[in-house]
Parts: structure tokens; C-alpha cells; sequence
């Protein structure tokens, strides 16, 4: 009887684990859809010229530090975010939308980000996402923006 109450238990966590996953693509889905993003395409060398390298910030303080790379056939660029090195590095992916690197927000992730490149400065925006009660991310607004600017040191 124990071992029925055993399977019985291992199988609805099974299905209930699938269940989440498949709203989690949903959900990705959406916010793909809500920042209109299409990330089929790869990036050009100019694109992959202008942002690929190592960006800082220097402060009185401290530096911030971000690293960019592109890898061949991907749709996608992987930004680590170095910061001051006293905290681990964190890995995201950045898509192309126009002239622009796209960090979309998610679950582990709670900040929308754009990445452009002008006058050989790395401007980098976040803007905290703004969930709806559907579990939907709000558009960001250009209003609500936060600027910093890297320069490129390799």
C-alpha cells in the first residue's frame, strides 16, 4: 500500500512540474510578444564590433564592470555583469531589436535593460519591471529609465 501512496505521490509531481514549466514558456512567450522582440536573426560584425568587449565604469570608489560576447550562430548575446567583483558575476542574454541589446525581465531576473552603443560609450538602461496581477510584465517608459555609461576598456 505504501509503495501505491508512493507512486501515486511521484506521479502528480511529475505532471504538476510540467504544468509549471509549460506556463513558464507561456509566459516567456508573452514578453517576447509585449517587447516585440524578434530574435531570430544574428548580428551583423558592425553590431558585434561596436558592443563586443569589456565596458567600466570607474567611481571614486569603485569600478562596475561589464563584459560582452557574441558566439557564432546564436540569436542571442551573453552579457555578464561583473559588477565590482565582490559579488558573483551574473550571465544574461541579450537579443537584438533594431540597433539595440534587449534584456528581458524574468522570474530570476527582475529588470528590463537595453544596451546601446554611441560615441564609443556603452549606455546601459534598466528599468525595474512592472508585474501585473496575470503575472504580465508592464512595457517600460522611456520616463522611468536609469542611464549609466561604461566606457570600453578592451
Amino acid at each position: 500500500m505504501k509503495k501505491i501512496i508512493l507512486i501515486f505521490c511521484l506521479i502528480t509531481t511529475l505532471i504538476s512540474c510540467k504544468q509549471k514549466t509549460n506556463n513558464k514558456e507561456q509566459t516567456a512567450s508573452e514578453i517576447d510578444t509585449l517587447f516585440s522582440v524578434k530574435n531570430k536573426e544574428h548580428f551583423t560584425e558592425n553590431l558585434q564590433k561596436q558592443f563586443a568587449g569589456t565596458w567600466q565604469l570607474e567611481t571614486a570608489f569603485q569600478s562596475n564592470t561589464i563584459e560582452i560576447h557574441f558566439e557564432p550562430e546564436k540569436d542571442y548575446a551573453t552579457v555578464i555583469d561583473i559588477g565590482s567583483g565582490e559579488a558573483p558575476p551574473v550571465k544574461l542574454n541579450a537579443v537584438k531589436k533594431d540597433n539595440i541589446l534587449i534584456i528581458k525581465p524574468f522570474q530570476e531576473h527582475n529588470d528590463y535593460c537595453e544596451l546601446e552603443v554611441k560615441n564609443s560609450k556603452l549606455i546601459f538602461r534598466t528599468q525595474p519591471a512592472l508585474w501585473n496581477e496575470d503575472g504580465t510584465a508592464e512595457p517600460p517608459r522611456k520616463d522611468r529609465f536609469l542611464e549609466t555609461i561604461f566606457e570600453k576598456v578592451k
